[in-house]
């Protein structure tokens, strides 16, 4: 709120793009209060996501760990309430730094500019990659493959994912699993 009063203030507004996001999900429980023998009580913690109570799961490398927001305003270029479901990485905000200061973006970063997807193009990310604790994953709008070779279907419900294999393969699984498997830096050899 205060940088936006001070954006709005000096006249710096709608030129400005502001950029809110987190780092990953939501954590699973929270400290709330100490009890009569003086130990903290850990309550669990919630988020709404299309209008479903979630709880958090961060450290998981599932959506409940994951998916986080990100809020872009910009008020010149991005119209209000305007959604996406592209995938982002993090490893994304640099080039997009650069590219929406039009700077020259260094070949051989690992993150792509989103700022295209911000002007109302599509997102050049086809995949998006994760990993905590020693654990990895690849994955696309609707697969995802872990470290261990693992392949699965993203469910509609955050954190609810499906083991797929053989033949429950479709055509289009078969062609994620392929691209998934030269996109994971652990697997690339594997395809």
């Amino acid at each position: 709120g205060l940088l936006i009063e001070f954006l709005n203030r000096n006249d710096l507004r709608k030129n400005t793009v502001v950029i809110f996001t987190t780092d990953n999900g939501t954590p699973v429980r929270s400290l709330s209060h100490p009890d009569e023998n003086g130990k903290y009580v850990r309550i669990p913690v919630y988020s709404q996501l299309h209008g479903k109570r979630i709880q958090g799961g961060k450290g998981r490398l599932d959506d409940t760990g994951t998916r986080v927001p990100l809020i872009v305003s910009w008020p010149e270029t991005i119209p209000s309430s305007q959604t996406s479901q592209a995938l982002v990485d993090m490893s994304d905000f640099y080039a997009t730094c650069v590219d929406l200061g039009r700077g020259r973006i260094p070949k051989g970063l690992d993150g792509q500019s989103f700022a295209p997807l911000l002007r109302g193009a599509g997102s050049p990310r086809t995949w998006a990659f994760a990993e905590h604790g020693g654990k990895s994953w690849v994955r696309d709008q609707q697969y995802k493959l872990l470290d261990n070779g693992t392949f699965l279907e993203v469910l509609a419900d955050p954190g609810q994912q499906r083991k797929i294999t053989g033949s429950l393969l479709s055509e289009q699984a078969r062609a994620a699993l392929i691209e998934l498997q030269s996109a994971h830096p652990r697997l690339s050899g594997n395809v």
